[in-house]
């Protein structure tokens, strides 16, 4: 039995849409990035209430995994840059870049595995978030790209969980050269679990979550765990020099 519902966060003006969706399917948690006429751009209100479901996700036992996913054809166009031009209050942007990384150790660190819906582009930040999943399944359109550099945006906020992920060489490819990676590339380079045309993409992604989630939740996490370890938490410390380097521009 499924239960749909609008993560908690800011409020909602009148006649907007949640920033974010979760859906709960048994033991998966299904969540949504639902700004979709944004491109699902990350801004203060959906970077709020990802780090809410997230933190939700580990104080609720029943939850055996995590699927994330975007909706429309973008799966998330990165931070919203519009925001950032539009606010410019040193409290409200260093609350903004706090709230990022929040996001990245929550996500990052859950409890439970998470399966991550790729359902198109994923930019710069939404980048990360996609290739932090343990199982990154993309539809043949989506792709990974990292601009920032070539657009004169610092990318301190991505680099350390970007190098985590793919490694140091990988990373800096990709943010130097800035062009977006192909589904069949990032098969191909190990950043993607599988590639399956678009209309099939929901029901891969629910596969996957459903067989995770058939394991016991103490036993996936340890097992994770394990994994955070053989790999190293470095970046984390790197995140927190992240936002000192904006401190000092």
């Amino acid at each position: 039995m499924s239960q749909t519902t609008a993560s908690s966060g800011p409020p909602v003006e009148a006649g907007d849409e949640p920033a974010l969706v979760s859906e709960r399917h048994g033991p998966v948690l299904r969540i949504v990035l639902n700004r979709p006429s944004k491109r699902n751009a990350l801004d203060t209100r959906l970077l709020d209430a990802l780090s809410t479901v997230l933190a939700g996700v580990e104080q609720d036992a029943s939850v055996n995994a995590v699927v994330l996913t975007g909706a429309g054809n973008v799966f998330c166009a990165g931070v919203d840059l519009r925001e950032m031009e539009g606010r410019r209050d040193p409290s409200a942007a260093r609350n903004r870049l706090e709230l990022l990384a929040s996001v990245q150790l929550r996500l990052a660190g859950l409890a439970v595995p998470v399966v991550v819906g790729v359902n198109g582009p994923a930019v710069g930040a939404g980048a990360v978030l996609a290739l932090c999943g343990d199982v990154v399944v993309m539809a043949g359109q989506a792709s990974l790209a990292f601009p920032e550099l070539s657009k004169g945006i610092a990318p301190y906020m991505v680099t350390p969980l970007l190098t985590h992920c793919v490694g140091r060489l990988a990373a800096f490819e990709l943010l130097a050269r800035g062009t977006p990676v192909s589904a069949a590339d990032a098969l191909g380079r190990g950043w993607a679990t599988a590639v399956v045309p678009a209309e099939r993409l929901a029901q891969e992604t629910d596969g996957w979550a459903q067989t995770i989630a058939g394991v016991p939740r103490t036993i996936m996490s340890r097992t994770r765990s394990l994994m955070r370890a053989a790999r190293g938490d470095a970046w984390v410390d790197a995140l927190s020099r992240a936002l000192d380097c904006y401190d000092t521009e």
